[in-house]
């Protein structure tokens, strides 16, 4: 009788089994509404849904896939603060001067940010008299000095303003791991993170 006992309290823990390829194709829709929530700036929604991704399908490859986006949704709905750098490469901008800001941090050694640095140039000459504060952000790693980088800057034909991130304050407030990266604050709020 013990031995059945124990028998029926296993099997009543025990969670139904879901073939693997069903639960992916579940922790695919979910993690595909989370990038939807993203683009239409619904963070709330967002967030829900990681959480739930996070609970039900971490076996998942779709979660090894997802997490990424874990200190990217941490920061959204967050007070940006202000804009500080260890030095201004090119002009200079603030945050809570009620525009929209775009900070985008890159480097020099970057091929992907060499090849937004164009695009993005494009998009501050179309947006900046519609209120687009675009910032480029920088560390200035791989040993790159100062001079080196505002030739390039120059080089690109940038025209927005370029500070270092010397210390790495705005990297860390911002949950910047990786480049090229984007934070996108209106209103004092980070409302989108990329």
């Amino acid at each position: 009788m013990d031995r059945l006992s124990d028998a029926m309290r296993t099997q009543a823990v025990q969670k139904p089994t879901v073939a693997p390829e069903v639960l992916e194709q579940s922790a695919e829709g979910v993690y595909r509404e989370i990038l939807a929530a993203l683009n239409s700036l619904d963070t709330q929604t967002a967030k829900s849904l990681y959480a739930q991704l996070e609970k039900d399908y971490t076996s998942t490859k779709v979660w090894t896939r997802a997490k990424r986006l874990g200190p990217e949704l941490q920061v959204l709905g967050k007070s940006a603060g202000k804009l500080s750098t260890t030095k201004w490469l090119q002009g200079n901008a603030k945050m809570d001067d009620g525009t929209v800001t775009l900070l985008v941090f890159w480097e020099k050694w970057c091929p992907h940010c060499r090849r937004e640095m164009p695009v993005l140039e494009q998009v501050y000459a179309k947006y900046k008299d519609r209120g687009l504060n675009l910032v480029g952000i920088t560390k200035g790693t791989r040993g790159i000095a100062d001079d080196q980088i505002k030739a390039f800057i120059k080089e690109q034909g940038v025209t927005y303003p370029n500070g270092k991130d010397g210390l790495g304050e705005l990297s860390a407030r911002f949950g910047v791991r990786g480049i090229p990266a984007a934070v996108m604050i209106r209103d004092d709020e980070v409302v989108w993170r990329g």
